[in-house]
């Protein structure tokens, strides 16, 4: 089927088809199982992808606009590659795995500082075990819808590429274009997913619910989307809030709301996963894309591709048929040569008058536009503002009316944001018009039809993208005395914590002076019991000591009557015990200044330590009195409220209700400072404008050109030649009706 598809698209030399064909063949043989995330502008895919990962990494503000394609490919939990990503580069750089995901953006938005993405980036592969098992399911973030015509033709080829889609719809759930687009990708999908986004925003006050939502919904797809043909597609519904998984999930988002007083607790956390039903999500892919289910599901939505594609093929061969069969009939009217050449000299001349007029009739239009924007837009603000009065008159209390102004910047978010995709549809749609109307006139220049031109050629509009000022909100003179209250807590924590280390400083250093003087007083013992062990000095002795005679007579002497003695004192045990007391008693002396010097040391650290305790307490006791002063002052301040509050509570409500309609006002008038929501959203608008009539010029002039060749070619033409390509061109239609037919009864 395919190679006869080939066959008649290269003998109608449409060779642009040959990387579909390529891709279904590389479909058929494809392991894992692609889905394509599809919706319109400010549909919420990126967040919607976030939630799932579990980790705000994809890009979802205006001011980031995603540059390359974005895949999510499941894998089981102990699997290595789990939370990290690939990188896969343009040129010959070697591809880069990405173990941090706070660096996506790097590779992905237009934004970034260190790559020109587009044409540096080829694609990005993020891993995460986004089910319970590792069923090969791959997860494609697409450009989106409605967006440039490079990124809508990137969009259809990436639906081409995957085996189901899952369809993200915005807030107000299903619109006129979104039934375009869905009956659009029919004709390459057979198995959906259906999401309603932002359950988060729904109106409790008005009764709605997610389960009405989710209803809504699916009454409406059978209605507009499949009334007859529904057994012939594959398809779920279920509603989601991605920011409420999204913040339960990821600990970095501190916040559900941006204008939240508080953090999200854990607790806060888990209730957010509960009621976000993603739950429901996650079932319908376990069960809808699950072992056999997956091959199955594989092959019949690349057969109903493959039919898509032949329908597409039909319908470019019958555009050129018609094409062709017009000039056939107006060349063999008996027209003439001269005739011929008048209609090209002719064509040539008026080429550049031509070419003026388009663009002036674009920019009479576009002109005609802004008005109708302004119009609009200040009778949205008036109304938007006079039920806004109307909600505050209902308010009685101060707590409904401060409860009212907390509330009102979402509540202002939640309607400009509608507002934005409800003029974006009118404008798309005023667009639209225009382009019927510039392919008109191009019929009426060139007598070309141009009602089924290839795809390529047609203009696509861009979507116009409005965003929000942030509503400024006062701060009270009770919230910055509890802000000092805060600061006075936090520093008395720290003075305690200085004075409990003084304190123990100090017990330390007492101890172990009075640790000193009991070394002092043991070393004091110690010596006076080696003192007491010595007893008492030795007395002094005498000892005999023989005189020596001199001279040979006095020897002789000595010899025949003996030698004389005499006694001297001997006090040298005396003199050893002394000696010996003198060394205990330096010994011990030596030891005890030295114990003394380090009880001295320890006795200053341990003053300087009480100087410590003592300023501490000084500085508890100043901050305590401040805390208190400023204790007093919340309590006095509060109770003044109460008091006024009391004396002229209808008189306060008025003023109050008066300055919430002023501050609403003002936000959307601006003052004598600065402009306001209107004035930024007319600017956003008329560059968006002023920027499409360029683009719808130079597309207008292109395709006009364009329509001029082939008519000028025609008319070159050998008239013989052109009988036989329809010829040719009938037969390959006849061909490719066959093929359709047995497509049909196969399916």
């Amino acid at each position: 089927m395919l190679d006869a598809l080939e066959h008649i698209a290269h003998q109608c030399q449409l060779t642009e088809y040959d990387t579909q064909f390529a891709s279904f063949r590389q479909r058929l043989l494809d392991k894992e199982f692609r889905l394509a995330v599809v919706g319109q502008f400010s549909s919420g895919k990126s967040t919607f992808i976030n939630a799932l990962v579990g980790k705000d990494i994809l890009s979802h503000t205006l001011s980031e606009t995603t540059a390359t394609i974005t895949r999510i490919v499941n894998v089981g939990k102990n699997d290595p590659r789990a939370r990290t990503g690939l990188i896969t580069f343009r040129n010959e750089m070697p591809k880069k795995v990405l173990r941090d995901f706070s660096e996506l953006r790097t590779y992905t938005t237009k934004q970034s500082e260190q790559y020109e993405v587009a044409q540096d980036i080829e694609s990005v592969e993020l891993y995460v075990p986004f089910l319970s098992d590792d069923t090969p399911i791959v997860i494609v973030d697409t450009p989106g819808l409605n967006g440039t015509s490079e990124l809508e033709i990137q969009t259809y080829e990436l639906v081409r590429e995957a085996h189901a889609c899952i369809y993200l719809f915005q807030s107000r759930g299903i619109a006129e274009k979104d039934v375009e687009y869905i009956q659009d990708l029919k004709h390459y999908q057979s198995s959906f997913i259906f999401v309603q986004s932002f359950l988060d925003a729904i109106r409790r006050e008005e009764g709605e619910t997610p389960e009405s939502r989710v209803a809504d919904l699916k009454n409406g797809l059978q209605e507009y989307i499949f009334p007859n043909d529904g057994d012939a597609y594959a398809w779920s519904v279920c509603g989601v809030s991605a920011l409420r998984e999204l913040a339960g999930r990821d600990g970095s988002v501190r916040r559900l709301y941006q204008d939240d007083e508080h953090d999200l607790t854990d607790a806060e956390r888990k209730q957010l996963c509960a009621t976000s039903h993603f739950d429901d999500f996650r079932s319908i892919l376990s069960e809808r894309f699950s072992g056999e289910n997956l091959e199955n599901i594989k092959y019949r939505d690349t057969a109903v591709a493959i039919r898509g594609l032949a329908c597409e093929l039909r319908a470019r061969i019958s555009s050129r048929l018609v094409r062709k069969e017009q000039i056939w009939a107006a060349s063999s009217e008996a027209q003439t040569v001269e005739q011929l050449n008048w209609r090209e000299e002719n064509l040539k001349r008026s080429q550049k008058d031509q070419e003026l007029a388009l663009c002036g009739l674009i920019s009479r239009v576009c002109d005609d536009m802004q008005q109708e924007n302004k119009s609009h837009l200040h009778a949205w603000a008036e109304s938007f503002l006079a039920m806004q009065s109307g909600k505050l008159d209902e308010k009685n209390t101060q707590e409904e009316i401060e409860q009212y102004a907390r509330d009102l910047p979402r509540a202002v978010a939640r309607e400009i944001h509608q507002w934005s995709g409800i003029l974006s549809d009118y404008m798309e749609g005023k667009f639209q018009e225009l382009h019927q109307l510039i392919l008109e006139n191009i019929e009426r220049y060139t007598t070309q039809n141009l009602k089924d031109l290839d795809e390529g050629s047609v203009m696509q509009m861009k979507r116009i993208e409005l965003s929000s000022q942030p509503i400024e909100q006062d701060s009270s003179s009770l919230t910055r005395k509890r802000g000092q209250q805060r600061e006075m807590e936090a520093q008395l924590g720290k003075e305690a914590r200085i004075l409990q280390k003084a304190k123990k400083d100090a017990e330390g250093f007492l101890k172990d002076v009075q640790d000193m003087e009991r070394a002092i007083q043991q070393v004091e013992r110690a010596s006076q019991q080696r003192l007491s062990q010595m007893g008492s000095r030795p007395s002094a002795k005498t000892r005999r000591i023989a005189k020596e005679s001199s001279g040979f007579f006095g020897g002789l002497k000595d010899f025949f009557f003996g030698k004389k003695y005499r006694e001297v004192p001997d006090d040298s045990l005396g003199q050893e015990w002394d000696n010996e007391r003198r060394h205990i008693q330096s010994e011990a002396s030596e030891k005890i200044e030295k114990l003394r010097r380090e009880k001295i040391r320890l006795e200053r650290k341990l003053r300087e330590a009480q100087s410590d305790i003592t300023l501490g307490e000084s500085a508890i006791s100043a901050l305590r009195e401040d805390k208190e002063q400023i204790e007093r002052s919340i309590a006095q301040e509060q109770q003044q409220r109460r008091i006024a509050f009391q004396a002229a509570r209808r008189e306060f409500l008025n003023v109050y209700r008066k300055r919430v309609r002023e501050h609403l006002r003002k936000y959307f008038e601006g003052d004598a400072e600065s402009d306001g929501q209107l004035a930024f959203m007319m600017d956003h608008l008329r560059k968006a404008v002023d920027e499409e009539k360029a683009y719808q010029q130079k597309k207008a002039v292109e395709l006009y050109r364009k329509s001029l060749d082939d008519e000028l070619q025609d008319i070159r033409s050998d008239r013989g030649a052109l009988q036989k390509e329809i010829e040719a061109i009938r037969e390959q239609k006849a061909t490719l009706e066959e093929l359709l037919a047995k497509m049909e009864e196969t399916a």
